[in-house]
């Protein structure tokens, strides 16, 4: 298996900030030490808060209502 250094991302799940800037060296290289990211749409965040993952999906559910507003305020498209 071939790793793509220049794709590959870190996070250190740790207690204090200091901790988490622990560097990983992939043949010489160093990756890119990061303090979160998305994965299977759940924000993931190196201290293990979830906070800022609920803030983000309510903040994404807003824009999906915002963006129907024609639709609920069609008079042309009945309830039944």
């Amino acid at each position: 298996m071939k790793i793509n250094t220049d794709k590959t991302k870190t996070m250190v799940n740790c207690r204090s900030k200091i901790e988490n800037d622990m560097k990983i060296a992939l043949n010489g290289k160093a990756l890119e030490n990061v303090d979160s990211f998305t994965y299977l749409g759940s924000l993931m965040t190196w201290n293990n808060d979830c906070s800022a993952d609920v803030a983000r999906r309510i903040q994404l559910a807003s824009a999906a209502f915002s963006n129907l507003s024609t639709v609920w305020k069609d008079k042309g498209i009945s309830y039944k």
